[in-house]
């Protein structure tokens, strides 16, 4: 049944997903039962603090307004007897929690549907949780359906090519590693045969014959904030109607849960923002919720030590405040990060500081040996994380203060094996640069550790972690004036491009004026017949596949009629209502992102190299821009999010990209003229 079909019938009759097919990540989960029964199981979930009971009309009103800490929706839909669970933490990839559907059905007994679409690995799923087992999963990237995806490809000639050069006492072994590589369609369930998906023609059509099979309908219902109420929209708008919904819940996660804003936790986000501790003190004076800040995910202790910074001193003293006020040092699941883990991270940028809080943590009942969340390196303890960071100082101190030296990450390695890997990698890096003094200068600090951790081990060694402080803090400034050096090299580097901005370097206020004003005041996309004539097609195709990593889909190639040389890729995430412009010139790439907003104004973040002083240009206009020019795709995305927090985002579609960039140019070239002009 295609999403077309689903929609031309009543919402009660309505059975199976939203839309068969969406070019972005997406995922709705779901609870079992009627609407009393499902928010009376989850009060029963350990991470929520309360279920506020029929919210409907406030919030379908507009008038609901969000809590303080992590918060959803509990929304039941009339004819069907499954609840969704509205959660805007999931629409962040930096906040989304991928294990909550299985800690919702540990925690409250009830069984729990999870589907949707993985755009990273092109997977379609449906998976049914209940009482700590998978009742039933179906996972696929499109693989047996119709023809193998793998036939007369390069990637199947070039595994042909690899199993022939395997000897002969291996093939055996590696051709069972083959088949399972790629056997990506899956069919687990007591209820279907391992092959009933066969008789479907795509993925899609076993997702919606699944949901329709469990009486289920999902029309994608995703709750937000929009300044200061909770917003809540779905896949199919009618599904939301008054008239369709029966009730919604609202959920509010942490201990000291409150449904309702407490003014003294926003005074105490800004005090911690600012470093203030006079603020802080009287925050917490007035009743703030140490465990809850609005527009905040983590708990007031997390969230001041994230602030920690060598240029604002009293930090530690924030930390300290905030114990001493009740703040918890301790207490996380097993899989989710800590203060001590997150004090630990910090101790490249402000050593002092990170070790006196790790301190004051420990003092406080701190947990030396609890496990956070798996990373790229593996995650592990507080001892993973400062072998990770490379001071020998922190390791020194979590090891006199008692760390377990055996406990492993999440690759089962210890920090003596995490130390021994990273120099190993280190070395490869090495050589790789032909032995340079930079990559050996690495390398020293992570064999020190190495040389420390044997000697713990054998009980031997003398935690003098005061006297390596003071040689580690030495060390990571060393580090940020070369790095400093490195990047001042690099801004020359690219001032130096352009004979014309060189001619003029003198004058820069002229040299920006011009710069400007030669700039046309309109511009026209005109989109590529033939997409090979990109210059710089690795650059491209680079950012690109960042870019759909993190839910963009291309919307197609353009020329610029007046700026002859300058290829532009047109990207959208509808998720986040983004646009991404992936933009050539000769061999310079740059990404541009960039969110409208209903007012008219736009958020735009770039890792475009701009001409000193240009940037200030967007200063006081409707256009702003953040600018980074070392940025990765990833980077950019996460600083877009930041930067916007909970404003809401002007709804944009593929089609209307071309007038959108057109117009947004138009408007921004025209506010910096005016700007210059009134330079002297």
């Amino acid at each position: 049944m295609s999403a077309e079909s689903i929609t031309d019938l009543p919402v009660q009759q309505r059975r199976g997903c939203w839309e068969e097919s969406c070019g972005n990540t997406w995922e709705s989960i779901l609870l079992a039962g009627n609407a009393d029964e499902v928010a009376q199981a989850v009060k029963n979930v350990s991470s929520i603090g309360l279920v506020e009971s029929d919210v409907t009309q406030q919030v379908l009103a507009g008038e609901c307004p969000v809590p303080d800490g992590r918060w959803a929706l509990l929304v039941k839909l009339r004819g069907t007897d499954w609840v969704h669970v509205a959660d805007p933490s999931q629409l962040n990839p930096f906040t989304r929690d991928s294990n909550i559907a299985e800690r919702l059905a540990e925690g409250s007994g009830l069984r729990v549907l999870q589907t949707g679409y993985q755009d990273t690995a092109n997977a379609t799923y449906v998976i049914v949780h209940l009482d700590g087992e998978r009742e039933l999963m179906f996972e696929s990237t499109g693989s047996g359906f119709g023809d193998d995806p793998l036939a007369d490809s390069d990637l199947a000639d070039e595994l042909d090519e690899m199993e022939g050069e395997i000897e002969e006492d291996y093939e055996e072994d590696y051709e069972e590693a083959y088949e399972n590589a790629f056997e990506v369609t899956k069919l687990q369930s007591s209820e279907y045969p391992a092959d009933w998906w066969q008789q479907f023609a795509s993925e899609e059509e076993v997702q919606q014959a699944l949901l329709r099979d469990l009486d289920a309908y999902v029309p994608l219902i995703q709750a937000y904030p929009d300044e200061g109420v909770i917003g809540v929209a779905a896949g199919h708008e009618d599904a939301l109607s008054p008239e369709h919904v029966e009730r919604i819940d609202l959920v509010v996660f942490g201990a000291a849960a409150s449904a309702t804003p407490n003014p003294a936790s926003r005074q105490l986000a800004d005090a911690i923002a600012a470093c203030d501790l006079a603020e802080v003190e009287a925050a917490v004076a007035a009743g703030a919720n140490l465990q809850a800040l609005p527009g905040i995910s983590s708990t007031a202790l997390v969230y001041a030590i994230s602030r920690l910074s060598a240029d604002k001193p009293d930090g530690a003293k924030v930390v300290s405040a905030l114990l001493d006020a009740g703040a918890l040092a301790c207490g996380e699941a097993k899989g989710q990060s800590s203060p001590l883990i997150e004090a630990v991270k910090k101790c490249e940028s402000c050593l002092e500081q990170a070790l006196d809080v790790i301190n004051r943590l420990i003092d406080a009942g701190a947990d030396l040996n609890h496990t956070g969340p798996m990373s790229l390196f593996g995650g592990g303890t507080a001892l993973h994380e400062a072998v990770q960071h490379q001071s020998l100082a922190t390791v020194m101190l979590l090891h006199q203060r008692g760390a377990d030296l055996t406990v492993t990450d999440g690759m089962d390695k210890t920090p003596l094996a995490r130390a021994n890997g990273l120099l190993e990698a280190l070395g490869k890096a090495s050589s790789l640069f032909g032995g340079s003094a930079d990559t050996s200068r690495t390398e020293k600090p992570v064999q020190e550790i190495i040389d420390y951790l044997l000697l713990a081990e054998s009980g031997q060694a003398t935690p003098d972690w005061q006297t390596q402080a003071a040689q580690d803090q030495a060390r990571f400034e060393s580090q940020r004036r070369r790095m400093r050096v490195s990047g001042e090299r690099a801004r020359r580097a690219f001032e130096d491009l352009g004979e014309q901005l060189k001619s003029l370097e003198a004058e820069s206020n002229d040299a920006i004026r011009q710069a400007v004003l030669s700039q046309p005041d309109t511009i026209q996309l005109v989109e590529l017949a033939d997409p090979a004539a990109w210059i710089n097609c690795e650059g491209r195709d680079q950012a690109t596949q960042a870019l759909e990593n993190l839910g963009f889909e291309t919307i197609a190639d353009y020329t610029i009629a007046e700026m002859p040389g300058v290829m532009v890729r047109g990207m959208i995430q509808r998720s986040q209502q983004t646009y991404a412009a992936v933009c050539n010139a000769g061999e310079v790439n740059w990404i541009d992102l960039v969110r409208f907003h209903p007012d008219g104004s736009a958020m735009t973040v770039t890792n475009a190299v701009l001409e000193p002083g240009i940037e200030e240009l967007s200063e006081g206009t409707p256009f702003e821009k953040q600018i980074d020019p070392d940025a990765s795709a990833e980077q950019l995305y996460e600083q877009l999010l930041e930067c916007e927090g909970d404003r809401q985002a002007e709804p944009i579609t593929p089609e209307q990209f071309v007038e959108r960039f057109e117009s947004y140019y138009a408007d921004d070239i025209a506010a910096k003229k005016q700007q210059v002009e009134k330079r002297p």
